[in-house]
């Protein structure tokens, strides 16, 4: 599954900016991401203007992530990881903040 994965990540390179966004906001959450808490941070100001849920579509589509009930899940941990090792730590913390 790990070559699944870089090929995944290797393609996150591509994706607009708001997508990209999203994806670290929800990587900050871990590998599995309660819908309910990406409606809460609609109008934070990590988050794109109109919300997450916008940008899910393409995400899964794309093989980033998954729909799992409630929940967005990452489709790897692997991803997940990568993604969250490159948000600057700033923006972790204003995310903590923001949801705290």
């Amino acid at each position: 599954g790990d070559s699944v994965a870089s090929l995944i990540v290797s393609n996150l390179s591509s994706l607009q900016a708001e997508a990209l966004q999203s994806l670290r906001v929800l990587s900050c959450f871990g590998v599995q991401i309660p819908l309910s808490m990406i409606e809460l941070l609609t109008g934070s100001a990590c988050v794109p203007r109109g919300g997450m849920e916008s940008y899910l579509p393409g995400l899964v589509e794309g093989g980033v992530v998954e729909m799992a009930g409630p929940s967005v899940l990452f489709s790897h941990d692997l991803i997940q990881q990568h993604v969250y090792e490159n948000v600057p730590v700033e923006e972790r913390r204003r995310l903590h903040l923001d949801i705290g």
